[in-house]
């Protein structure tokens, strides 16, 4: 320890490891560290704010770096489309929609199954050969398929007139057969006027986004916020234009589609009720030629039987 003078009065130097004491404060209980941690410190905050200054962009490097986010095309999103589209894009929005349920509604509707089945054709012919053509009705009354609406309507022409001959039963179920192919095709037509009106509204887009542009110059003003009104006109048209083609192509892919199913749902339709009505045909002639109308009884060949109430021969006692 080595005497120290200070403006204080007399203190004295630690010698104690890394850490000098002064003991004119040591009532104070103060310690100064050695001044090899503070140039330690030192330097740490040196070697960190260098370092943060060496990363910082300079200003030829910012000018660079705006230059290349500027050039770079901003992201456009649905909404934003929407909102340069204008006020048709709400009635495309909706045949929109509309294309999408017809298509799920005809997927699960517009099949082989709503036409005719293997039950309902071994049910329909066993009745038929027994001639039960009650029980037929009865049996096209709980079905819901195309044929047996055919079937019903001819079996209760032929049990409910009188008098009615094959030709007359025939024609009823072609007229009745005819009907259901109508139906089948008519109600995948609501996707055919689909795709007709989509473009027709898209088409009202583009003629509305094209008055607007033009309005934006016919003043004789063209300046640099009348070159932008004239840029939103001519993008509100594009994209009319734009939706109305994805709306018709859509509706028009799943129209060819769902017109090939029907078609050949029509087709198996006709070739079933016309096989039902051959078997109707051969069971009705067959009903006519029955016994009593021109067929002999077996075993009693052609002699009439003598009446009950008949007079014999008078005998005389």
């Amino acid at each position: 320890d080595g005497p120290a003078t200070g403006g204080a009065g007399p203190a004295h130097f630690s010698s104690a490891p890394g850490w000098v004491c002064i003991r004119g404060l040591q009532p104070l209980g103060w310690r100064v560290p050695p001044m090899s941690v503070f140039l330690r410190t030192i330097g740490i905050w040196a070697a960190l704010a260098g370092g943060a200054m060496a990363q910082a962009p300079t200003t030829s490097e910012r000018v660079r770096l705006a230059a290349e986010a500027a050039s770079q095309p901003a992201t456009t999103t649905l909404l934003d489309l929407w909102n340069k589209a204008g006020p048709c894009m709400y009635p495309m929005a909706a045949l929109s929609f509309i294309a999408v349920g017809l298509v799920l509604l005809y997927a699960f509707t517009v099949r082989p199954g709503a036409v005719v089945n293997q039950s309902f054709m071994d049910l329909s012919e066993t009745l038929i050969q027994r001639q039960d053509y009650l029980a037929l009705v009865a049996a096209c009354n709980r079905s819901n398929l195309a044929v047996a609406r055919v079937m019903q309507r001819a079996m209760e022409f032929a049990t409910r007139s009188q008098g009615v001959g094959l030709e007359e039963v025939r024609e009823v179920a072609q007229a009745e057969g005819i009907r259901q192919a109508n139906l089948l095709t008519r109600r995948i037509s609501y996707l055919s006027d689909v795709a007709a009106l989509a473009p027709m509204v898209g088409l009202l887009g583009t003629v509305l986004g094209m008055i607007r542009s033009f309005n934006s110059v016919s003043d004789g003003t063209f300046t640099k916020g009348r070159q932008m009104e004239l840029a939103q006109g001519v993008s509100e048209a594009l994209i009319n234009t734009a939706s109305g083609l994805i709306v018709c192509v859509f509706a028009m892919a799943f129209y060819a589609v769902f017109r090939g199913k029907t078609q050949k749902l029509i087709a198996d339709l006709e070739a079933t009720a016309t096989h039902l009505m051959a078997l109707f045909s051969v069971a009705f002639q067959a009903s006519q030629r029955g016994p009593g109308r021109g067929t002999p009884v077996p075993g009693r060949g052609h002699e009439p039987e003598p009446m009950l109430d008949e007079p014999g021969p008078v005998r005389r006692r």
